[in-house]
């Protein structure tokens, strides 16, 4: 067996190479059920390299809009591919909506599964999943963060002091074993 990483947390793992694979498996798909989204990330990552070749070479002219009304085309058919391909490893894509619709609905799902209604799970666990990935509701939590961090600094570092001066300066220096 050969030892190697995650790609995706980077905890060591073993492959057992002399098992071969079954049939319809394939490396690829074994990591896919495993949650690496290698194939995601590259095809995002691909998208943005051609928004940004799209924009940066746009041209006025009717061919340049030509092909940029190619480009989108094909961006489109790729967003479409890569939803399908959530879909089918079990994850629902998520549509990009203002912040503040999404914690409506939210809100909502919330008193509709209160008032009894089972099937509000699934919207309010959608509605959720949408907030959690949303970019503005990523930087109001770093934002949060920072501010508590600002905020609690000057506390731990006043409690930090007091109790080095609690400490005999004896005592800090040496290890378990010779205080016992």
């Amino acid at each position: 067996a050969d030892a190697t990483f995650c790609r995706v947390c980077g905890t060591k793992r073993t492959e057992i190479t002399e098992a071969p694979l079954g049939p319809g498996e394939s490396p690829t798909a074994i990591d896919a059920e495993a949650g690496s989204n290698d194939a995601a990330d590259a095809a995002a990552n691909s998208d943005v390299d051609a928004i940004a070749d799209t924009n940066a070479d746009a041209d006025t002219s009717a061919e340049g809009e030509a092909t940029a009304n190619s480009e989108v085309s094909k961006l489109l058919e790729q967003i479409e591919f890569l939803k399908k391909q959530l879909e089918a490893a079990g994850a629902m894509p998520v549509e990009l909506v203002e912040l503040s619709v999404a914690e409506a609905e939210m809100k909502k799902a919330v008193q509709r599964l209160m008032e009894g209604d089972e099937a509000a799970e699934k919207d309010l666990e959608r509605w959720d999943r949408c907030i959690q990935i949303h970019p503005d509701y990523i930087k109001r939590k770093e934002d949060e963060a920072r501010r508590w961090k600002e905020r609690e600094r000057p506390l731990c570092e006043a409690a930090l002091r007091r109790q080095r001066s609690l400490t005999p300066l004896e005592i800090a220096d040496k290890s378990t074993d010779m205080l016992i």
